[in-house]
Formats: C-alpha cells, structure tokens, sequence
C-alpha cells in the first residue's frame, strides 16, 4: 500500500511559524519609532517655524533712522525669525532707501532683530539740467539733492543729455578717482578752485 500525504492549504510547518512569530514584533518596533521621529519633527518644525514662539516683537536699527526704513519694520514684524530672508530683505530696504552700503542683519532669540546699517558715502557731485546727483565711490548714483557739506566734492557738469536715474551706474570708479587727483591737485598747481567738470558726451 502507497501512503499519501495529504497537504492542508493555509498551514505551515512549524518553524515557518517560528520564523514569522519573531519577525512581526521587529516590523511593529519600527513602525513605532519611524512614526514617532515623524511627529517629534512635525512638531518642532512647527515650534520653530510656524508657531508664535519665535515671533519677531522688536527691530532695532543702528546706523539710520528707522523712520527712513519704516515700511521695511513694519513688514517683518510679526514674521518668524528663522524664516527672515536677508537677501531679500535688503533689496526691499534699499528700493525704500538707495544710500544704504551695507547691510547685516542679526537674530537675537526669541523676538529681536537687528539690522546693521552703513550708508553710501558721496564721492562725486553729477548735475544734470541743474539737478544735483550724488554718486559714490563705484559710480552709482544714490541720492538726489545737493547738501552744503557735499560742496568740496568735484562736481560734473552733465550736458550729454543722457537721463540719470538713483540706483544706476554712470561712471567708472577709475573716473571719480581721477576727478578727485585733479580736485586736489589743480589749486595748487594754478591758484585756483575748481568750479566743475563739464562733459559733453557719454562717459559710460
């Protein structure tokens, strides 16, 4: 007589269930621990970055009256402190007020900020059409308006024309430095002042 064996569906041998008995404890542990990471960091990210803890309350300014950059406060306060983006907040600082030079700002935990301010220093008087430009050291122009403390810089008399508007780059740095040589150096070698420059054609 031939014996049969007769194979139960849905049953394993025993050591088969062994195996899988240890398995199943090690893919729940990780489980737990991969959704508990998930949520600690959803709620620090949270903490940090949405939440009110980290609300900008004070901005300070040195360097400027904040008056000057008002628009720009306003803006960021309320903001969270961690999301401020430098870069973009001083291109919005120096549309409301092109003589600033340099700019830093500084996180001070958990509500303050400071923005470092340096303006532009005049190093070039333009006039175009009796309208007065100043201009710094680079050739930009900055600020428009003639002060009585500018009167010793030199001074070009523009008659290309040309429109000049704040925030652009009309001469070369190699230029100012040029004017300011012949400023300085032309009372002495004739007695006399320097009145102006005069162009009659595009230096740039």
């Amino acid at each position: 007589m031939t014996a049969r064996i007769h194979r139960m569906p849905q049953v394993l041998p025993r050591d088969q269930i062994a195996r899988q008995t240890q398995t199943r404890p090690r893919l729940t542990r990780w489980t737990v621990i991969i959704t508990a990471l998930a949520i600690v960091s959803g709620v620090t990210y949270w903490w940090l970055f949405l939440s009110h803890t980290f609300a900008v309350q004070t901005v300070e300014v040195t360097g400027l009256d904040r008056n000057l950059i008002r628009p720009a406060i306003d803006s960021i306060t309320g903001a969270n402190i961690f999301r401020l983006n430098p870069t973009a907040l001083e291109q919005s600082i120096e549309q409301i007020y092109p003589p600033i030079d340099y700019f830093n700002l500084i996180r001070g935990l958990p509500h303050t900020v400071r923005l470092d301010i340096i303006l532009r220093q005049p190093a070039l008087r333009w006039d175009v059409n009796g309208t007065i430009y100043s201009v710094d050291v680079t050739g930009k122009v900055f600020d428009q308006g003639d002060k009585p403390e500018y009167a010793t810089l030199p001074k070009v008399i523009d008659k290309s024309g040309l429109p000049v508007q704040i925030g652009q780059h009309i001469v070369p740095p190699g230029f100012i430095t040029f004017l300011a040589s012949l400023q300085e150096g032309m009372p002495v070698a004739t007695q006399r002042q320097i009145a102006g420059n005069e162009v009659t054609d595009t230096v740039f």
